[in-house]
């Protein structure tokens, strides 16, 4: 909870490893060194806070429960991240913030919203698209950011429900800082170094930043919230699938599979014509044999227009039209198994 009574406001780092987490190795490449890079980070960013005196009262607590490239992200890591997480005494901090690598920063993300709905810590992930040592690196001004945000929502005493209380606060290449919920992050596409999610907003002129939110949208942190996130640990395996020409269903093994996201191209279709393995047909008949889940997404059930996708939902096909294929992956992922 904030806590007004010493004047001091306690920040704690979770730090993951990934780019912001990394050291340039002997070999001119990046490697994690999360020591050396914590130090740079802390060493810039007072650099910069120095603008902001808000900032001199700000005190920083940390834990590293891994210490990993982003792209090198697993599942059982994930689970050591949640147990971290469940562990922390949130009754001595203002604010959460996660150190997390670029790549599969759109997956942790909604998935850490989940972990912390309503537990009434603002959470926000700070990552950089290049190693500290770089004059470029957005790291840096990413972390003042996000110190700023817990200050506003500290000094607004706003409390935000939900997973809205989990962000991203990202320095796109234009040169300009948007404020992202977690839930609605889109991953980077091809070699781009931004990010993008449906609500974002420039982060100095975001609705969250510069006012509190009306009556219906927050509540004071005076009320009571839950101290640790709820009880929860991933099991089983989603089976992510992304359309294209040449797919063959055939090469897909269902064993431990307790759903399968088949995405979809951009008019909610995918191949479903005859019964072969190049047909999606195929491969959800044989997920009706086991009774594996069979989603599809984007797919509104009221406005699609082609035939073939006709075919898919009359075979069973479960439609989803809401967030983004990440999101719907994370809930699938933390959905509880059948009995």
């Amino acid at each position: 909870m904030f806590d007004n009574k010493n004047g001091k406001t306690t920040i704690l780092v979770c730090s993951t490893g990934g780019t912001i987490g990394t050291v340039v190795n002997d070999n001119g490449k990046n490697d994690v060194s999360s020591d050396a890079a914590s130090m740079l980070l802390y060493e810039k960013y007072g650099v910069l806070a120095k603008a902001f005196p808000e900032t001199e009262n700000v005190v920083f607590k940390s834990i590293r429960p891994l210490e990993t490239l982003s792209e090198n992200m697993t599942i059982p890591k994930w689970n050591a991240l949640i147990r971290a997480l469940r562990e922390v005494d949130y009754s001595e901090i203002d604010g959460l913030f996660i150190l997390h690598g670029t790549d599969t920063l759109h997956m942790t993300a909604p998935l850490i919203a989940r972990v912390m709905e309503d537990t009434g810590i603002p959470t926000v992930f700070v990552t950089s698209h290049r190693t500290l040592t770089d004059p470029e690196a957005n790291g840096p001004e990413n972390f003042l950011n996000a110190v700023r945000l817990i200050l506003k929502l500290k000094n607004d005493n706003t409390y935000l429900s939900g997973v809205d209380n989990t962000f991203v606060i990202y320095r796109n290449m234009d040169g300009i800082s948007y404020i992202h919920k977690a839930l609605e992050l889109e991953e980077c596409v091809g070699s781009s170094e931004s990010f993008y999610s449906a609500g974002m907003e420039e982060f100095e002129n975001s609705k969250i930043f510069s006012s509190a939110l009306d009556d219906k949208e927050n509540k004071s942190f005076e009320k009571k919230f839950m101290t640790t996130p709820g009880d929860m640990k991933i099991k089983g395996e989603v089976l992510y699938i992304k359309p294209y020409v040449g797919i063959n269903y055939d090469s897909f093994i269902l064993d431990g599979v307790k759903a399968v996201l088949h995405d979809m191209y951009h008019s909610s279709t995918v191949n479903t014509e005859g019964e072969g393995s190049y047909s999606a047909v195929s491969l959800l008949r044989r997920c009706k044999g086991r009774e594996i889940p069979f989603y599809v997404f984007p797919c509104n059930p009221e406005t699609y227009r082609y035939e073939s996708t006709v075919r898919l939902l009359a075979e069973g096909a479960i439609p989803l039209d809401k967030g983004t294929w990440n999101s719907n992956y994370i809930d699938l992922m933390i959905k509880p198994e059948k009995n």
